[in-house]
């Protein structure tokens, strides 16, 4: 059975989905999924990550990372976490070059990936092969962590609610058979979340949702707060004074109906910085940012290291100007990628958000 025949048997027995369950079931269903189905990441898949642009992104996190632990008077064991950890390059680079400067570091690190894709696990392991794995971030054990969450929030489902008068309706999915395609509609009566939801809107503004987003800043909080550790966050993120929806799909490197062909697209939504700022610091913890990505890697020391590698490898210059450009930019993921850290409030502030 197809993804599109699983879809369309489930609204014919609950009626419309939610956008949170069409997106959710079209990502991570086990069999049909996108991330069960596709190789996603490279130029071969359909995105490029910023760990897959250069080096020079990982190497940055190892120092951000390899900082806060010594100024942590370097707990050993702890545990070195990662969510959605792609096809371990990140980790890859970040325990090579960690290794390179602080091999007490790499020593005393367990690390821990945070995955749902089998396909991706396998390339995981083979990248980082120590690593342990789970689904689900509450099965890792309690203790110090440092926690790194690139590109994951945005792959998390979202709810979203349309002003429609004076009231907020969920905006849902559903088949529509004259046309044999999925299209957006509006649940039939008002969400009754409308009491956390903005007074002030204009007919037709969609606010979006992610309680998952939610429950993993609340986790992450509750841990920094209680073993100590922080963890590090960049995503694309939303504009709050951006009133459509944010919820998109790519295939191929290219944008397309994010209904039109579920499981074989790549489907995000920008992340809610503010609303997981919120929600973490209600658990307890510091919040450091958000901060744009390009301002973030230029404070910890991406130009410094371009210019160190360029000096050892000339071949490479133009290579390594053009990551730059790319990372640390506005027209590339400088400004519309950003980074939050979550951290414990008696520890050390972290590094690149002063």
């Amino acid at each position: 059975m197809t993804l599109q025949e699983i879809l369309i048997r489930r609204m014919r027995r609950d009626g419309a989905l939610s956008v949170a369950d069409f997106m959710g079931t079209a990502l991570f269903h086990p069999e049909q999924g996108y991330y069960a189905r596709r190789a996603p990441i490279g130029q071969a898949g359909d995105f490029t990550t910023a760990p897959e642009v250069h080096q020079m992104f990982g190497e940055m996190i190892a120092a951000w990372l390899v900082d806060y632990w010594f100024r942590s008077d370097r707990p050993d064991p702890f545990l070195l976490v990662e969510l959605g950890p792609g096809r371990g390059t990140l980790m890859q680079d970040i325990l090579r070059a960690a290794g390179g400067v602080a091999p007490s570091f790499t020593r005393a690190a367990e690390v821990w990936f945070v995955e749902t894709s089998s396909g991706l696990r396998r390339e995981q392991a083979v990248a980082v092969p120590a690593a342990r794995f789970t689904d689900d971030l509450s099965a890792v054990p309690a203790g110090f962590s440092l926690v790194v969450a690139n590109e994951f929030f945005d792959a998390l489902p979202i709810h979203q609610y349309v002003k429609t008068g004076r009231h907020w309706r969920e905006r849902t999915v559903t088949w529509d058979g004259p046309s044999s395609r999925f299209v957006f509609a509006l649940a039939p009566h008002p969400s009754p979340v409308t009491v956390h939801l903005p007074n002030v809107a204009d007919d037709g503004d969609i606010v979006e949702i992610s309680p998952a987003a939610q429950a993993i800043a609340a986790d992450l909080a509750s841990r920094a707060a209680t073993d100590g550790g922080t963890s590090l966050i960049i995503d694309y993120a939303r504009d709050p004074r951006e009133p459509c929806g944010t919820l998109q799909a790519v295939q191929s490197h290219r944008r397309v109906d994010p209904l039109g062909e579920p499981g074989a697209a790549d489907l995000s939504a920008r992340v809610d910085f503010q609303g997981l700022a919120a929600t973490a610091r209600a658990a307890g913890a510091s919040v450091h940012g958000p901060r744009a990505q390009g301002a973030f890697l230029e404070t910890v020391g991406i130009r410094e290291r371009g210019r160190r590698l360029a000096a050892m490898q000339p071949a490479t210059r133009d290579g390594i100007e053009s990551a730059l450009r790319r990372l640390t930019r506005p027209e590339g993921m400088g400004s519309r990628f950003q980074a939050m850290s979550i951290a414990c409030p008696r520890g050390p502030d972290p590094a690149g958000f002063a």
